[in-house]
């Protein structure tokens, strides 16, 4: 997913208010919650990973000790962490703030009740585009008519996905 901006953000929820009036909000909703929010919430939990992961339990197990004892230590340990994660700090900071823009936006778009309702019926949110791997066959139901395991996933995945996007909108209409 190319990463929108702010101006992006505020396209897509105008265009959702447009999609509201015609189409209904559920329609609105799943355009903007759903095809335009949903990978961009992906996008930051796959950065927030991927750090995770470039320093090992390990090391920090190794290193976390030392760095208590030792002020020098510590400043440089910190510097290091710095400059070599600096550029997926910075993308992972400019990701955490469009998605509090795009939650301010929805809360602005939509009313509360609205929203929730919409993901109370958890709906089916854009699944992950991995070029290499994804088939769009693999979101149907088998001919047997039951579910495969991509399938039952990609509902797991939907349904958390749901309850964090509602949370965090309730968490914005609560600060109101």
């Amino acid at each position: 997913m190319d990463t929108p901006d702010y101006n992006q953000i505020k396209a897509w929820c105008q265009e959702s208010q447009e999609i509201a009036d015609e189409y209904g909000v559920e329609e609105a909703l799943s355009y903007l919650l759903g095809e335009k929010f949903a990978p961009l919430l992906r996008e930051l939990k796959n950065a927030r990973r991927q750090v995770q992961f470039l320093y090992s339990e390990k090391d920090r197990s190794m290193v976390e000790p030392l760095a208590q004892k030792d002020q020098a230590f510590r400043l440089g340990y910190m510097l290091t962490l710095e400059n070599n994660y600096k550029e997926q700090l910075e993308a992972i900071k400019h990701l955490e703030r469009l998605t509090a823009d795009f939650i301010d936006e929805i809360r602005d778009a939509f009313e509360e009740q609205d929203v929730i309702e919409f993901l109370e019926n958890y709906p089916r949110l854009d699944p992950p585009q991995d070029d290499l791997t994804f088939n769009f066959d693999s979101l149907k139901i088998s001919d047997s008519g039951q579910l495969t395991a991509e399938d039952l996933m990609a509902e797991v995945e939907d349904i958390y996905l749901a309850e964090e996007i509602k949370k965090m909108l309730q968490n914005k209409w609560q600060a109101r």
